[in-house]
């Protein structure tokens, strides 16, 4: 189960979490999807593009006053075993490789999916404004900050929160979220305990359903 591939220290395995994340699709996306008032219809592994192939897409269905139309949420996954953050020097931490990558990842899909009629023609999106940042799903509680023996640990878990704190004020704001495989646990788990779902059912997504995963690590 997901809990298990989260805890797994055998490798990196962001693809068999996120298959898992197709499977228990309704559940999930009433975690992911906080920023919609919105029916959930699916979600999608791995679209292809032409620069790569896009990790997830929650698709949902958005009531508006003029009728209902098509959103699709465009988000990277990274592996749980990954760190976020890493020293710099004794003033600062930056993001891993594997988080740069991600971010960098993530924006060319959502460019690209935008100018791809035939992505919005295929799922019925009719304005490429329907199709929205999602954020990266990267790292797990314990991987904030790649351990370092020269730095003093709460000085170093310090140096992270800031380096975290700084990107979302500054680069994320309400337009990208970072989360870690345990918030999505998390949501999982939180939506479970609340409401009996199955990966088929469709389901209402209530304004801000779940627990608020935007910038949390």
């Amino acid at each position: 189960d997901l809990r298990s591939l989260v805890a797994y220290d055998g490798g990196q395995n962001e693809l068999a979490c996120g298959k898992l994340l197709e499977t228990h699709a309704a559940v999930l996306a009433r975690g992911l999807v906080t920023r919609l008032s919105a029916h959930f219809v699916e979600i999608r592994a791995e679209v292809t593009v032409t620069t790569g192939r896009t990790d997830l897409v929650v698709l949902a269905e958005e009531a508006t006053p003029t009728g209902k139309k098509m959103r699709a949420i465009i988000w990277e996954l990274k592996a749980p075993q990954l760190f976020l953050f890493e020293i710099e020097n004794s003033k600062r931490a930056r993001p891993t490789a594997d988080l740069y990558g991600a971010e960098n990842q993530v924006l060319h899909y959502f460019w690209e999916l935008r100018q791809n009629g035939a992505f919005m023609k295929k799922y019925g999106i009719q304005s490429e404004a329907d199709i929205v940042l999602g954020g990266v799903i990267i790292g797990r509680d314990g991987k904030l900050l790649r351990p370092q023996t020269d730095v003093d640990a709460k000085e170093a878990e310090r140096l992270a929160s800031q380096a975290f704190d700084a990107r979302r004020e500054c680069l994320y704001r309400e337009r990208f979220s970072l989360i870690t495989w345990t918030n999505v646990l998390q949501a999982a788990e939180h939506q479970i305990s609340n409401t009996a779902l199955t990966a088929t059912t469709p389901e209402v997504l209530p304004q801000g359903a779940g627990p608020v995963v935007s910038g949390s690590v």
